[in-house]
C-alpha cells in the first residue's frame, strides 16, 4: 500500500516495530506494519524520528515529499540502485540514434494506444457525446499514422514526434472538457498552479505517478536521469517523464471519474493569484479513490497485477531487452509480491 500523510501537524515514527502516525492537533493514532507499505507521501507539514527512518530502510519503504500541487520534490530511501549497471550502460546506447527513435515512438504509441481504448469504452457509456468522442479516435488513429511514418535518428525527429503528441494531446483534452459537467470544464492544459479545478487534480494525480514511476526505474535498474524522448536537462530525471507516458491515462480515467460522478465540489478548491489549489478535504477524496483504482487487480501480459506495478513490469521488460543476448536476471523478482 502507499500511505499519504496530509493533515498538518502529524507526526511519524515507530512503536513496537509498527509504523505509528499521530494525526493532526487530536494526536489520533494509528498503526501500520511496514510490511504493508511500499511507500509513504508526505505533503504537509509533518514530523518524522529518525527511528521512523531507519524502519523504512530496513523495510525497504521510500519517504516521499510533495509540494502542494502534487509534485515530489525529494525522496529519502537507500542509496542502491536496482539490478546491475550493465542495464545502465545499454539505456545509455539505447537513448540515442534509430534506436532512441524506437523507443520514444513506444512510448507515444503506448500513450496513443491506452487513450484510444478508453475513448472506445466511453462512447458505449456516453452515446450523447458519440460524434465528439468518435472524432478522438479518429484524431488518434490518424496521429499513430503519422507516428508510425516518421523515421530517423531520434536526434533529427525529436522536434516532429513531440509535436504529432502535442498535437493530439490538444484534441484529448478538448475531449475531455466536453465530457465534464458544465461549471469543471476548461480551455486547456494548465500547471503549477492549475488555472482550473480538473488541471488541479489532474496535476496533483500526475505527482503520485510521478513518486510510483521513479521508484519503478529504480526498482529495475534504469537510469531516471538518461532520457530517450525527453531531452537530458541538468537534474531532470528525464526517462521518468518517458515512462510516465505509458500510465498517465490511470489519473485521466481517475480525474474525470471524479468530476463526472460529482464527488468534488467547488467549495473544496482554493482560488489564489492566477490559478486553483486542492482544498484539504478533496485531497483525501482524491488520494483514497486513485490509490484504491491504482491497487486494483487488472489482467495485464497475461497476468494478475495492480496497475499500480505495471509500469514496473514495463520497465523490466525494457531492461530485459536492452540485456539482448546477456544473463536475464530481471524476472527473478516476482512484482505482485512488491
Amino acid at each position: 500500500m502507499l500511505l499519504f500523510l496530509t493533515t498538518y501537524g502529524s507526526y511519524l515514527h515507530t512503536s513496537d516495530g509498527l509504523i505509528t502516525v499521530e494525526i493532526g492537533k487530536d494526536k489520533a493514532v494509528k498503526q501500520i506494519s511496514p510490511k504493508k507499505v511500499e511507500s509513504i507521501f508526505i505533503s504537509t507539514g509533518a514530523a518524522l524520528s529518525t527511528d521512523l527512518i531507519q524502519l523504512c530502510y530496513d523495510n525497504n519503504i521510500d519517504i516521499v515529499f510533495m509540494d502542494k500541487y502534487g509534485n515530489p520534490t525529494s525522496r529519502v530511501w537507500h542509496s542502491k540502485l536496482g539490478s546491475t549497471a550493465l542495464i545502465r550502460k545499454k539505456q545509455i546506447e539505447a537513448s540515442v540514434g534509430e534506436t532512441g527513435a524506437k523507443y520514444a515512438k513506444l512510448f507515444i504509441s503506448r500513450k496513443f494506444e491506452n487513450q484510444k481504448e478508453w475513448m472506445e469504452r466511453l462512447i458505449k457509456t456516453r452515446p450523447h457525446h458519440a460524434a465528439i468522442i468518435g472524432k478522438m479516435i479518429e484524431t488518434l488513429a490518424d496521429a499513430r499514422k503519422k507516428l508510425d511514418e516518421t523515421a530517423g535518428a531520434i536526434e533529427d525527429i525529436r522536434e516532429t514526434l513531440l509535436g504529432i503528441e502535442g498535437s493530439a494531446g490538444r484534441a484529448y483534452f478538448r475531449t475531455i472538457s466536453a465530457l465534464l459537467p458544465d461549471a469543471f470544464q476548461f480551455e486547456e492544459r494548465s500547471r503549477n498552479p492549475a488555472k482550473d479545478e480538473f488541471n488541479a487534480i489532474l496535476n496533483y494525480m500526475y505527482g503520485i505517478l510521478y513518486g510510483v514511476v521513479e521508484k519503478a526505474c529504480i526498482l529495475a535498474g534504469i537510469d531516471p536521469f538518461v532520457g530517450i524522448m525527453h531531452t537530458d536537462n541538468y537534474n531532470k530525471k528525464s526517462f521518468v517523464f518517458d515512462a510516465m507516458e505509458m500510465v498517465r491515462i490511470y489519473a485521466d480515467e481517475s480525474a474525470v471519474y471524479l468530476f463526472s460522478n460529482r464527488k468534488l465540489g467547488k467549495t473544496q478548491f482554493q482560488t489564489i493569484e492566477n490559478g486553483v489549489l486542492i482544498g484539504d478535504e478533496a485531497k483525501k477524496i482524491v488520494i483514497e479513490h486513485f490509490i484504491s483504482f491504482l491497487d486494483e487487480s487488472i489482467r495485464y501480459r497475461g497476468r494478475n497485477i495492480s496497475r499500480r506495478h505495471t509500469v514496473l513490469l514495463e520497465l523490466r521488460h525494457l531492461a530485459n531487452e536492452w540485456l539482448e543476448g546477456e544473463a536475464k536476471i530481471i524476472d527473478k523478482i516476482d512484482i505482485e509480491e512488491l
